[in-house]
């Protein structure tokens, strides 16, 4: 992994004080007399591994994450953050994402106020904008979500280059039996001082809609829309029905399109991998053998693509399996089958998970997997992975877990990996908060 461009971490030194820093922060602001939160919630997990890559050369990277809420219900206030950090301490290698940090006020019981790093969804993708977000909710049917900002991509390091722009309107039905209905506007330049408005600017128009036909069963239909207005090219529509009966049994199905303009500036995947657009459907299902001891599961997906002009071929996704639980002695089993075919290869696959909760605190797993595939370039070969895992809740909120895991393919014979976890979470309710 690259040192991340946006901030360059020079040692863990800074990782450490970045941590600690934030920590030393928090207390005198969220236990101040004027301003304490009545609310705090907190989630840390801390994974690491050593192994060896193609070289021969040992690696140990660590990740960090930590989410941090704190809510004052009396003021309307709270603020949100959720970051990453990295280190590999044999290669030196270190990264920082902050994906968000915001401060989130209502001032009144219509208006709420974001501001700040946050995760922007409302309707066509999941982005993060360093910005505003505004939701008006006033009485009525209808509501509505401003935003405005600088995307940022953190995995890229995206600081250092022209800063670009994403703004958009949500208009909302709230309220409504049984239905969910929305429609979208946005406006994305890749360059804020770029001319070219074909390829810079992307300005999107959709909607989604979902309906609940009955209880009894329960029905769900639900579809949505996507139009580049500026290629003017369809980049999604979507059509599902989804049917359950209870516990006993659920059926999905699914059509999609999807497409992408090919004159913008902006990268994609389907871009890069396709000529045109991609049609598919698929449906997944299951079924209760057993109640509350056996499930059987199983999905299917059919994709048209085309490669290359004029060029079009198929693609299958299959996978079914059993869910085997036995929740008195906390026992869980798993064994399934899938399939893939596509332009590039077949491969076909078998894996099978245990998991064991002995008591609520200490638990053990164990998955496998095994699979076969041929390639259109005849690099033909089979794949196997085997892991361990078990862990223990030391006190409430902090479990240690420790892992195991040996691989083996056509490019090394064995690849054997240690890992660990740590994982904690804390929320409180301050019951009388001092004045």
């Amino acid at each position: 992994m690259p040192r991340h461009p946006s901030v360059p971490l020079a040692s863990g030194k800074r990782i450490l004080f970045l941590f600690c820093g934030l920590f030393a922060v928090i207390p005198p602001v969220v236990f101040s007399p004027r301003v304490m939160a009545d609310e705090i919630h907190l989630d840390a997990s801390v994974a690491g591994q050593v192994r060896e890559d193609d070289q021969s050369q040992r690696e140990t990277p660590v990740n960090g994450y930590l989410g941090a809420l704190f809510k004052d219900t009396e003021s309307h206030f709270s603020t949100a953050a959720d970051l990453r950090v990295f280190r590999d301490f044999n290669l030196r290698r270190d990264a920082f994402d902050l994906y968000q940090a915001l401060i989130r006020w209502d001032p009144i019981d219509l208006l709420k106020l974001d501001f700040g790093r946050q995760f922007i969804s409302q309707g066509f993708s999941t982005d993060i904008i360093d910005g505003i977000k505004m939701r008006i909710v006033p009485k009525g049917i209808v509501g509505f979500t401003l935003y405005a900002g600088v995307p940022r991509t953190v995995e890229e390091g995206d600081f250092n280059r022209d800063d670009g722009l994403l703004t958009g309107l949500s208009i909302g039905f709230k309220d409504v039996p049984r239905t969910n209905a929305q429609i979208h506007v946005s406006w994305r330049k890749e360059e804020v001082n770029g001319t070219g408005f074909g390829g810079n600017d992307e300005i999107l128009a959709g909607a989604n809609l979902s309906y609940q036909l009955s209880n009894s069963p329960r029905t769900l239909l639900y579809g949505l829309f996507e139009y580049d207005t500026t290629g003017q090219v369809i980049n999604a529509g979507t059509a599902g029905v989804d049917l359950s009966v209870g516990r006993l049994f659920s059926l999905n199905t699914e059509f999609n399109y999807f497409n992408v303009n090919r004159d913008s500036e902006r990268p994609s995947i389907l871009e890069a991998f396709t000529e045109g657009p991609i049609l598919s459907g698929r449906g997944a299902f299951t079924l209760t053998l057993v109640r509350r001891t056996l499930d059987f599961v199983s999905g299917y997906s059919y994709q048209w693509e085309e490669i290359t002009s004029g060029t079009h071929r198929p693609g299958h996704l299959l996978d079914a399996g059993f869910e085997i639980t036995f929740e008195e002695e906390g026992l869980l089993l798993s064994p399934g089958y899938y399939f893939r075919k596509s332009y590039g290869g077949t491969l076909h696959g078998v894996r099978a998970l245990l998991h064991e909760q002995f008591t609520p605190r200490f638990y053990f797993s164990v998955a496998g997997d095994y699979a076969k595939y041929e390639k259109v370039t005849n690099h033909n070969g089979n794949a196997a992975t085997l892991s361990l895992w078990t862990g223990y809740e030391v006190i409430k909120g902090l479990t240690l877990s420790a892992g195991w895991e040996m691989n083996r393919n056509v490019f090394f014979d064995n690849d054997v990996r240690g890992s660990f976890r740590i994982d904690y979470a804390f929320n409180h309710k301050f019951e009388n908060k001092k004045k």
